[in-house]
């Protein structure tokens, strides 16, 4: 790793931005006609220039954001708790107070993002991954300088603005960005101390709204750099920010964790970038938005047709048609140069072709697959549940890689800053005693449409051992009912509040085994009193004829 020496830093970024170069024509191709918010790459634009001026269809529009939508509302809802943490070692997982005290986290952190601008930047974040194939969102505390815990802040940040390398484990794990900020701006975030010659002159200057270039720079540490729990200069993360105008170093900081959480659609090997279902669909989507174009023009020339008529008429009438085209000949009023219907076959043949295309279109960004065919009469919520989970599962396969790329880093990341901010209860002491590592266990729709299948299928074989017990009572001992319960509870999505711990069900069930064994005595003392009641006229009787015989 190369120390965050200015000049450097600019030089490794002009090497990364010469591999994101090469693809910038494509990234603006995509841009252009599925998503115009992120239409930067060669093309520069104002604010509040317009975007569409390319386009003459939504198709592609319309399916990205479909797509983008679906997606955010089956990882990420807001309605939901998306996620469960979970200890590497299940023994750990089956003590309730450990079981409890991770769910009491992974509630805190639910509410901390939905309180912070999470939802909005992932709607961005998740546009962005399906129309160009990358994405990246960094995420940072809230007045990280307290001692008390902030917030959190989200920003999805534009693929034209940063570029990324890859460790040899193929993960993202280093991101130069650049943004504009005023002299004024700089000084309120650095102080004048820290900003540079230039940007203080500017400021003194009078000239306190020129823009300079910052250079944001996150890169790993080398090991023996590295200190655990020191100051932010020596985290396992870099952070340096430098003016790019006097190749000045304004800043230099850390990361505990990797900050800016980078994700790829589907990757081809040896790529950095990814591509995402706008790459194989653009040809498509250029030839509909060509078709519409060709058809729009057509239908305004049969609507306003151009005409022709004689010279002699010229200045004679007032010309209102779509332009004129003055001939010699027999004519007694204006004409239109084209007749009724001459555009028909035309246009018919371009909206067959249109529907295919749009067809095409929707099945790459996966309209198919992700809206829920109508329902047909009598359609019962348990068929409409069904076609939901399937719904879900068919975008597993796409969706493995946003959870492992981006989810399970911003996860991990909220986790360590709410940890070290004592936003949560101190830990059982068993997990401090013998550590534990914390992995992520997702619960969206989608994670738990996966899962219900293994809920479905214990369901279904203790029904069956219920059945089989009534015609033979051994086959009930085949189940472990308590391990079934724990699971089924578990993939349902059951807090774990409602779940007694081993140690409770042993004392429950213990006080419940010595009550029953005082009832049977009590039971066994009134049968022996009863029966002792039964028997004493006999004894009276065998006790007299004894008397009598004597």
């Amino acid at each position: 790793m190369m120390s965050l020496n200015p000049s450097e830093l600019i030089k490794q970024y002009e090497r990364m931005r010469s591999d994101h170069q090469y693809w910038e024509p494509i990234w603006q191709d995509l841009a252009d006609y599925i998503s115009p918010r992120r239409s930067q790459f060669t093309t520069k634009r104002s604010p509040g220039q317009k975007q569409t001026e390319k386009l003459f269809d939504s198709t592609a529009l319309n399916a990205c954001d479909r797509l983008a939508a679906t997606i955010n509302g089956t990882l990420t809802s807001r309605a939901v708790k998306w996620f469960s943490l979970r200890l590497r070692n299940e023994d750990l997982n089956e003590i309730k107070e450990v079981d409890a005290w991770l769910e009491k986290c992974a509630m805190g952190m639910f509410g901390a993002f939905n309180q912070s601008n999470f939802a909005q930047e992932m709607a961005e974040d998740y546009s962005d991954i399906v129309g160009l194939g990358t994405s990246a969102i960094f995420m940072e505390e809230r007045n990280a300088e307290g001692p008390a815990f902030g917030g959190f802040r989200f920003t999805a940040l534009s693929l034209s603005d940063y570029a990324i390398e890859e460790n040899a484990n193929g993960e993202v794990d280093t991101v130069f960005r650049t943004f504009q900020l005023s002299a004024a701006a700089c000084i309120r975030r650095w102080g004048k101390e820290h900003v540079g010659e230039k940007i203080l002159k500017a400021f003194n200057d009078g000239k306190p709204e020129t823009m300079f270039t910052i250079l944001h720079a996150v890169l790993p540490r080398e090991p023996r750099m590295v200190k655990l729990g020191g100051p932010a200069t020596k985290m396992p993360f870099a952070s340096a920010h430098v003016c790019m105008a006097d190749k000045y170093l304004i800043n230099e900081s850390g990361f505990q964790e990797f900050p800016i959480l980078v994700a790829r659609w589907s990757k081809t090997s040896g790529e950095k970038y990814g591509r995402g279902p706008g790459f194989l669909a653009l040809p498509d989507i250029k030839t509909l938005n060509k078709i519409k174009e060709k058809v729009l023009r057509a239908v305004a020339k049969g609507v306003d047709p151009p005409t022709k008529t004689l010279r002699e008429m010229v200045g004679t009438i007032r010309n209102i048609g779509g332009g004129n085209t003055v001939v010699r000949g027999d004519m007694d009023n204006i004409q239109p140069l084209f007749q009724a219907g001459y555009f028909d076959g035309i246009l018919r043949n371009d909206q067959i072709k249109s529907s295919e295309l749009i067809q095409s279109i929707e099945k790459m960004f996966m309209a198919d697959q992700i809206q829920l065919p109508p329902p047909v009469a009598n359609t019962t919520a348990y068929e409409i549940g069904k076609r939901f989970e399937q719904a879900q599962r068919i975008l597993g396969p796409s969706m493995g890689r946003l959870e492992s790329e981006k989810l399970q880093g911003i996860i991990r990341r909220g986790f360590g800053i709410m940890y070290r901010k004592g936003a949560f209860d101190a830990p059982p002491q068993v997990l401090l005693e013998q550590g534990a590592q914390i992995d992520v266990q997702y619960e969206g729709p989608l994670a738990r449409s996966q899962r219900l299948t293994e809920a479905e299928g214990i369901e279904a074989t203790a029904n069956l051992a219920i059945q089989i017990a009534q015609v033979y009572p051994p086959a009930i001992d085949k189940i472990d009912w308590d391990k079934m319960i724990d699971i089924v509870a578990d993939v349902r999505g059951a807090p774990a509040k409602v779940i007694r711990d081993e140690i409770e069900v042993k004392r429950i069930r213990a006080a419940r085994a010595q009550q029953q064994q005082q009832q049977q005595q009590l039971a066994d003392q009134s049968q022996q009193a009863e029966a002792m009641g039964k028997a004493a006229p006999a004894l009276q009787i065998l006790s007299g004829g004894q008397q009598r015989g004597k």
